[in-house]
């Protein structure tokens, strides 16, 4: 138990915190990039940088199920799916109403 709470005060601050920027970072170079090889870079790190996310939020999760005593693990991958089908319900609506689209680069 005690390995987990020291995992998750320490590692997944660090973990969270890289992850981020690796997503920052890559994202843009994923849209502007000039071969197969700068997109698949890209990408790699895109991968990586939401890996750690994952990881570093389940660790939270597991400290925070240890520190209640009860199972809750559930119930982060529950919220996690609602406000992912709540971003999509969001995306659709605003799309049906009109906005337009960001202008493509050709």
């Amino acid at each position: 138990m005690a390995r987990e709470f020291l995992a998750a005060r320490g590692g997944t601050t660090r973990s969270l915190r890289v992850g981020f920027a690796a997503i920052v970072v890559a994202l843009p170079h994923i849209g502007l990039a000039h071969g197969v090889g700068a997109l698949e870079s890209a990408m790699a790190a895109y991968g990586l940088g939401l890996g750690l996310v994952d990881a570093g939020c389940n660790m939270q999760a597991v400290a925070i199920e240890h520190h209640y005593g009860r199972p809750l693990m559930s119930t982060f991958h529950g919220a996690w799916t609602r406000g992912g089908v709540l971003g999509t319900l969001i995306a659709l609506a605003t799309h049906r109403w009109g906005f337009a689209s960001p202008p493509r680069c050709s």
